[in-house]
């Protein structure tokens, strides 16, 4: 549906005040593309859901979300649109100062898909999600002197985008290790 003067998409999250309790109780908030997404997960017990409804995340958006929690996973589509949006998605919500975790669903699969046929799939997915930049750097060839330039030009975005003095350190740190150069 459009937008209108009571239901501004951009400035709503669906599921938000169903998910108020369930947010402060796990200590962290699962966005999902989807409305469907949404509703099947909190038919499944993960109450502490939302989604954006039929348009991107905003700024306002991370705030409300920030209003009950500093914790965020994302559990977008495993396709390209949706790590398109969660690449997006992690660089907004490093930006307000949330502590991001990215939960990687097998390929084409979607949260609503997963919890009808195999919610074991998708509650092994949410256990082993990582924080963003250790997913970048899992993902990253690091073999090459391209494949290095390639993933710096990834990180250090994200290392800036971080609120967090302790945290910008730390990542530094790692992936200067990692990298085997000084943290200059």
């Amino acid at each position: 549906s459009p937008d209108t003067i009571i239901f501004n998409k951009s400035q709503t999250l669906y599921g938000l005040h169903k998910a108020k309790d369930g947010i402060r109780k796990w200590k962290f908030a699962l966005l999902v593309e989807g409305q469907l997404d949404l509703l099947l997960c909190h038919q499944e017990g993960f109450d502490q859901a939302v989604a954006t409804s039929g348009t991107a995340l905003t700024d306002e958006h991370l705030r409300m979300l920030k209003r009950y929690t500093n914790n965020l996973m994302l559990v977008y589509d495993a396709d390209q649109a949706g790590m398109k949006a969660t690449i997006k998605a992690w660089t907004m919500a490093l930006k307000h100062g949330l502590e991001v975790k990215v939960a990687l669903l097998p390929k084409n699969e979607d949260p609503a898909s997963l919890l009808l046929d195999r919610k074991g799939v998708f509650v092994q997915a949410l256990k082993q999600a990582m924080h963003v930049i250790e997913y970048v750097l899992s993902k990253s060839d690091i073999s090459s002197r391209s494949g290095k330039k390639d993933t710096l030009e990834k990180l250090i975005p994200l290392v800036a985008a971080l609120e967090s003095s302790v945290d910008k350190e730390h990542f530094t740190n790692r992936i200067a290790d990692m990298f085997e150069m000084s943290i200059d």
